[in-house]
């Protein structure tokens, strides 16, 4: 019995470890998201005649 009680904590810390993974993956994404945008707003200056540059 008890080696089957130690075979479902590692299942668990399995399932915990991919699940960490997945966020900090899902986090890098979003980062490279904002990072990108940010780059986007700045590149978009607004000119002495009122236009816009993209």
């Amino acid at each position: 019995m008890e080696g089957y009680i130690k075979n479902i904590e590692l299942q668990f810390l399995v399932i915990n470890y991919i699940g960490l993974q997945e966020k900090y993956e899902r986090k890098k994404h979003c980062d490279k998201i904002q990072s990108n945008s940010s780059l986007t707003i700045k590149r978009t200056s607004n000119h002495k005649d009122g236009t816009k540059s993209a």
